[in-house]
């Protein structure tokens, strides 16, 4: 039988949410010791909690876990202008000790790793913020990742892998989902219908959009393959075979189906922030656009005025030049 988590609850906080395993002192958002990562550029960017320290000290009891609006807040998600979306959390496997994303991951336990990633997801998604889940699913190397081959059967799929993704649906109902790069068994990730489309939406009822992980340096992340399996947007690409499908109704509905994927969870995010029910999108023309359309209109009544004239030009001098005496 399956093992369900309490349902997370928001609470909003002010302060730390966590406790510092090694020093016993409040986790802010600060990088001090090994409390957070530094997942990219400086230190206005984006920070995450080490995975491994919330593990050993969050949340005091086993079963329930308290989401909270703070945590999106310190993650700097909410309030960076024209940021509505971030690729995370991530809840693969600690499968081994060399997976080299571990530090992004939760735990080596699937249940676990769903009780901790659902609340988050709430916390973050609540200040209107669409959250990515990530990467699903079985990621379990940074080197050579890109088609790599997993093998396993669906019981240890579902008990040991999936588990950890479906308490982000099923309770924190995310809105994002970021693929793999490598294979399972021998389908791309990004193209494989009986995990995006049979499990992630027929089963688990996700209704948000599916995005690929980073394709542009591979050849067998093709858009058609991926658009039938159920992915919608690609991070990249370099195999691309959909620029001749504008004529099939297959892919072009295809095409539809992602695009309206895309636009529901855009305008049901911050991105909409500012726009009221009764707003309207009006063509307008700006003066520098009516400047340049009378520079464009001018340089070519020009243009043709200079073709004129020198065609007149020409037989003109056809019409003046001598005859020539017939030769002797």
């Amino acid at each position: 039988m399956r093992r369900t988590p309490e349902t997370p609850t928001i609470t909003p906080t002010s302060g730390s949410y966590a406790v510092s395993a090694a020093t016993g002192n409040p986790i802010v958002n600060q990088f001090d010791d090994a409390d957070l990562n530094r997942y990219s550029g400086s230190e206005t960017k984006v920070t995450y909690l080490s995975r491994s320290d919330w593990m050993g000290t969050w949340p005091a009891s086993a079963t329930v876990v308290q989401g909270t609006e703070q945590m999106a807040a310190d993650s700097s998600f909410a309030f960076q202008p024209r940021t509505n979306g971030v690729y995370g959390p991530a809840a693969n496997i600690h499968r081994n000790a060399y997976c080299g994303r571990n530090y992004e991951y939760f735990s080596e336990d699937a249940f676990l790793s769903g009780a901790m990633m659902a609340p988050e997801v709430a916390a973050i998604q609540s200040q209107g913020v669409y959250a990515f889940m990530k990467h699903f699913a079985i990621n379990h190397q940074e080197t050579h990742r890109a088609g790599v081959m997993v093998w396993a059967n669906e019981q240890t799929l579902r008990e040991a892998y999936l588990d950890a993704f479906e308490p982000a649906v099923t309770q924190g109902h995310i809105k994002g989902a970021m693929t793999i790069m490598n294979r399972i068994g021998a389908v791309w990730g990004g193209a494989h219908h009986g995990l995006l489309t049979g499990v992630l939406r027929n089963e688990w009822g996700f209704d948000g959009f599916v995005i690929t992980d980073y394709s542009s340096n591979s050849n067998f992340t093709v858009q058609t393959q991926g658009l039938a399996g159920g992915s919608d947007l690609w991070d990249g690409f370099a195999a691309s075979d959909i620029a001749d499908k504008s004529s099939d109704p297959y892919v072009c509905q295809l095409m539809r189906q992602a695009i309206h994927r895309i636009l529901y969870v855009q305008a049901n995010s911050s991105a909409i922030n500012g726009i009221a029910s009764s707003d309207r999108v009006v063509s307008i023309l700006t003066w520098w656009q009516a400047a340049l359309i009378g520079i464009d209109i001018a340089l070519a009544a020009l243009t043709a005025g200079s073709i004129v004239m020198l065609v007149l030009s020409k037989r003109k001098q056809a019409g003046a030049a001598p005859a020539k005496k017939d030769e002797k």
